[in-house]
């Protein structure tokens, strides 16, 4: 098994590298692990809790508290919505909400020990409205609601709505025929009473 927070600051490590940031967190790391060396941690527990504060100090970009550090970030509930994307509208067509959510979902979605992240600049394109990044959050939630119920009911709206309201219409105005059909001949055959009920 290693040694517990090597495996962490390892990863920390190598995206600071990559973020260009290592050089200034390594200062911190160093300060942290001595810290708890000298109030008598093992060097193992002081190691990862040093590497829980350079995590601490400078997190992901895009991760929640990196929204914190940089308040020119919107946050949208607990997802950030890249700056890029600009003033999103409140709504937008449903049908298009949803389908924006279908085609991003296991682009954006990171699952982790930390949990499930969102890191939205890497959808494909900006979401529809503020209401898409919510119902995205609705859908980490509710998997298996969104996909076997929202997105095929979503579908079929968008896919010929108005011919499928025409084609229930006209399937209630023909079993409304039949019903006066069956009733006139009720009436015609004196089934049915025709005088009119007191009141």
């Amino acid at each position: 098994m290693g040694v517990p927070g090597v495996a962490k600051g390892s990863k920390t490590q190598a995206r600071l590298v990559k973020e260009g940031l290592w050089d200034a967190a390594r200062e911190l790391y160093e300060a942290k692990k001595q810290e708890g060396i000298e109030k008598g941690l093992i060097l193992a527990v002081a190691t990862r809790e040093a590497w829980e504060a350079v995590d601490e100090a400078y997190p992901p970009a895009g991760s929640l508290r990196d929204v914190r550090q940089n308040p020119g970030i919107r946050q949208s509930g607990r997802f950030v919505s890249p700056p890029d994307w600009g003033e999103l509208p409140a709504t937008a067509r449903y049908e298009d909400e949803v389908e924006w959510v279908y085609q991003n979902y296991l682009l954006v979605t990171v699952v982790d020990k930390r949990g499930t992240r969102i890191l939205l600049d890497r959808a494909k394109s900006a979401a529809p409205s503020h209401g898409a990044i919510g119902m995205l959050e609705w859908a980490i939630d509710n998997r298996t609601a969104f996909f076997k119920d929202v997105v095929p009911r979503a579908k079929r709206g968008a896919d010929g709505g108005e011919e499928a309201k025409a084609r229930l219409e006209r399937s209630s105005v023909e079993e409304i025929r039949e019903m006066l059909d069956q009733l006139k001949e009720k009436v015609a055959m004196g089934d049915v009473a025709t005088e009119p009920l007191d009141q």
